[in-house]
């Protein structure tokens, strides 16, 4: 019942999956060879970080803006496909750079950023609403009205932008697949009872949906452990249904379609939700400056020590994320590399094996904190968001 081979209309055989990915990577790979899937792969994260942190800047000041980033990237799961070539790091690349453009008023990017998306996963345009209303947004950190002239004429471009992509979409498919809204999804090639037969992703959205919302939060790939350091983004929606409701409910209304889309579906990946999570971007970076706000910063720079107050706030709330990620059903053992394993080696042999993980992860904790305590330490701003900046290897 899987393959990764679709059936052309003539009965040609075809990847399954889109090709956006290998066309945009071919010029690295024609010049270095397979190196270059690496190559393109790490590239793309400089072009998640780079729009992800544009897109923040519209509602936040530059340094949360770039923690909320560097949060989302570095504390997720996104980072574990780092060494992949991997098309949803892809996708999530062009995501964020439309998402910025939608800010931007460059409105022919965002639609063509947009419409690559859809050839890439057709269940991205769940998220146009969400682009509408951000577009409809105020452009700004400091809250400022849009132009609504300006407003119209980009969201007309970047609709003309996204046309234009999905119609030469609709001709590559009319041409291999024989309808211009089929795909390889559409035909994919499996064995009924050994007889080749052909099968269509648009049958798969069949999970009952209490049972998939469960998967989906909680099972081998689930959200709540992929995602958790997200729960950081509550106290930004707060922020943001007050002071810019669009953007809140762009977020909410994305990330909530993603949930029921794929809770539905036969497959499992938070790789789906990707696109949808990145929506709540900006409030991350709200929550952070909802924090430096309630600080003060500093007139001037006294002794670089080391504050005891942010080694102890960051060594928290490292073994809380580790509670999360470390301990659950997902994680047969306690993960951390040949370090935890010599630890674990060195404890009495009378330290029971449900006591010893958490031994480890308090030590983890603590040697987090001292670490954070010393690096926050050396940086400017308001105590808990330099703690919140050198938190983020830790995720």
């Amino acid at each position: 019942g899987w393959s990764n081979v679709a059936i052309g209309r003539n009965g040609e055989h075809w990847p399954k999956h889109p090709y956006v990915l290998p066309v945009l990577a071919s010029p690295l790979y024609f010049a270095i060879g397979l190196p270059a899937t690496l190559l393109f792969n790490l590239l793309m994260y400089g072009v998640i970080a780079a729009g992800l942190f544009r897109f923040a800047r519209a509602y936040a000041e530059p340094e949360s803006a770039a923690i909320s980033v560097a949060l989302f990237v570095f504390a997720t799961i996104v980072v574990g496909s780092a060494y992949d070539f991997s098309t949803d790091v892809l996708m999530l690349a062009l995501f964020s750079q439309g998402l910025a453009a939608v800010k931007e008023r460059r409105g022919a990017w965002a639609g063509v950023a947009m419409g690559l998306c859809v050839m890439i996963k057709p269940t991205a345009l769940m998220l146009l609403p969400s682009l509408v209303l951000l577009f409809f947004e105020r452009t700004d950190a400091r809250g400022g009205p849009p132009d609504r002239a300006l407003t119209r004429r980009e969201l007309a471009r970047s609709l003309v932008g996204g046309t234009i992509v999905l119609a030469l979409f609709a001709l590559a498919n009319t041409w291999m697949y024989g309808r211009p809204w089929w795909s390889g999804y559409n035909r994919t090639l499996v064995t009924d009872d050994g007889v080749p037969s052909l099968a269509s992703h648009t049958d798969s959205f069949s999970v009952p949906f209490e049972q998939g919302l469960q998967r989906v939060l909680y099972g081998d790939y689930g959200l709540v452990a992929a995602f958790g350091v997200l729960v950081v983004s509550v106290p930004g929606l707060v922020v943001l249904l007050r002071e810019r409701p669009r953007a809140a409910i762009a977020a909410l209304s994305g990330v909530a379609l993603s949930l029921v889309v794929f809770s539905l579906y036969v497959y499992e990946g938070h790789r789906f939700h990707w696109p949808a999570l990145a929506l709540l971007v900006p409030a991350i970076a709200a929550s952070l400056a909802w924090v430096g706000r309630r600080q003060p910063r500093p007139i001037e720079r006294g002794p670089r020590v080391v504050r005891a107050s942010d080694g102890v706030l960051v060594g928290l709330a490292a073994l809380g994320a580790t509670m999360f990620t470390v301990i659950g059903s997902a994680r047969g053992r306690l993960g951390g590399g040949a370090w935890v394993d010599a630890l674990l080696d060195a404890l009495p042999d009378n330290v029971s094996p449900e006591v010893a993980p958490f031994l480890v992860i308090a030590l983890h904790g603590a040697l987090a904190g001292v670490l954070v305590g010393a690096v926050a330490s050396m940086m400017d701003g308001p105590h808990a968001l330099r703690a919140a900046a050198v938190l983020v290897p830790f995720g």
